[in-house]
């Protein structure tokens, strides 16, 4: 039985120096992201590594909550502060259960 649940991975890799920044910003989705209809995980994880590296991890009931998500006004808002806080474009990457 396949499952329609969409897993999404989204790694965002900051400008030296503005790690703090793309941090707050993302923190900052997370509350909000988590009420929404079909969201079923959103986590955000900072690699201890490289502290400009982050990553959210995410799972939706469906394409169609995700797309839902993408059209929220915070998201958007968040989006379009991106360009400047980021070292390179970030690296969208979406997953289904192989059963």
């Amino acid at each position: 039985m396949s499952s329609n649940k969409v897993r999404l991975v989204v790694t965002q890799i900051a400008q030296e120096g503005k790690a703090e920044q793309l941090g707050d910003l993302l923190r900052g989705l997370i509350a909000p992201t988590r009420q929404e209809s079909g969201c079923l995980r959103y986590e955000l994880w900072q690699n201890e590594d490289n502290k400009h590296e982050f990553r959210f991890i995410e799972e939706w009931e469906s394409s169609e909550a995700l797309d839902a998500h993408l059209e929220k006004p915070y998201i958007k808002n968040a989006l379009s502060q991106l360009p400047g806080l980021l070292a390179e474009k970030p690296d969208f990457r979406k997953y289904q259960t192989v059963e």
